[in-house]
């Protein structure tokens, strides 16, 4: 599809390339690469996808977009010859949408983590810290808020929370 619409320029928003590019540039986003550094946090099909054409697609992107420092530095650890390729930009937005009233009112002091609920994300760590610091100071003025949809492997997580509230 992507020679048939003689494409200019190819964005790869998923860490992933097609296999035929027909001659476009092409960016990729990445995230992260888990793949080497966390592959018990995916799927058996996700690791061997990543673990497959993650390098191939490093080799053939023309530029690719490290969503932070330490992605850029796992990269070059992994594929050392690509540093000219590499360029950190940090994900965000210009706007926000109208504003809604929550479903729930927040504490007045709190520390907030947003994301999909999953391993990699190591929050029954973060919990145990949060637990742990409540039951040394009492009077800790911070709640904690987790704010995210429910992802792989989160049924632990789930067991943590319930427990915890």
């Amino acid at each position: 599809r992507i020679s048939k619409d003689r494409l200019d320029i190819f964005w790869g928003t998923l860490q992933l390339l097609p296999l035929i590019c027909g001659g476009a540039l092409t960016a990729v986003n990445y995230h992260d690469l888990n793949f080497r550094a966390a592959p018990k946090t995916m799927t058996t099909s996700n690791f061997w996808q990543h673990r497959i054409l993650s390098p191939k697609t490093l080799n053939r992107a023309d530029l690719i977009f490290c969503l932070s420092e330490n992605t850029r530095h796992d990269i070059l650890k992994f594929k050392s010859n690509l540093s000219s390729k590499l360029k950190v930009v940090y994900p965000g937005v210009e706007s926000f949408p109208t504003f809604q009233e929550p479903l729930q009112k927040l504490p007045e002091k709190f520390l907030l983590t947003i994301g999909t609920l999953e391993p990699r994300k190591n929050l029954n760590t973060l919990i145990n810290a949060y637990l742990k610091l409540k039951e040394q100071n009492s009077s800790y003025p911070f709640s904690l808020v987790i704010a995210g949809r429910l992802g792989w492997k989160s049924e632990g997580l789930t067991k943590l929370l319930k427990k915890a509230t």
